[in-house]
Order: structure tokens, then sequence, then C-alpha cells
């Protein structure tokens, strides 16, 4: 476990290696399994894209639970089954992400 200074450092790398990258970005897309709600840097990410007020896209491997809340602040979800299916959720996506430009552009 990390001590207050370690993460502090942690937290300040995260922003600063982050940060750009999800301002510049149209959108927030993550692929949410088990192991990405239980990581620190995905939730940090999150919280950002959240506060810059970014849509955010989830891609959801079918079978992970979603917490509510979650679900409440996703601009879209799609499910996928595995790798195979992965293409056909990113043109999922790609749909979500046109039909939230056309809204802006009303």
């Amino acid at each position: 476990m990390m001590d207050d200074k370690e993460a502090r450092e942690w937290a300040r790398k995260v922003v600063q290696d982050s940060m750009p990258h999800i301002k510049d970005a149209e959108n927030f897309c993550s692929i949410v399994t088990d192991g990405y709600l239980s990581d620190p840097l995905c939730a940090t990410q999150f919280g950002m894209a959240l506060f810059m007020d970014k849509p955010i896209i989830l891609m959801v491997k079918v079978g992970t639970p979603i917490p509510k809340r979650l679900e409440k602040v996703a601009d879209g979800i799609v499910y996928f089954q595995d790798d195979k299916d992965f293409e056909n959720a990113s043109m999922r996506v790609k749909a979500i992400l046109d039909k939230i430009e056309a809204e802006k552009n009303q």
C-alpha cells in the first residue's frame, strides 16, 4: 500500500499524463471489464472526463456488473461478448457518437 507521499505523487503523475489526452478528446470511451471497476487509474480518468463534461461511452463485456450510477452518467452503453464481437461493438459506439454529434449541432 502507498503512503500519502507516494499516493500524491501517483495522482500527480496520472493527472499530468492523462489530462492533456482527455482534454483534447471529443468524448471518453471506456472498455469496462471486472478489472476496470477496481482500477484506480480508470476511476481517476473517468472522473476527469466527467468533470470536463465529455460524452461518456461505455463498452461493457457481457456479464460485467455495472453500478447503477455509472449507467446513469453514461451517454451510451454498448455490450460485447468477446474479442470477435468487439469490431461490431465498435460500430455501435460510432453510431452513438454520430448521434451525440448530431444533437450537439442542432
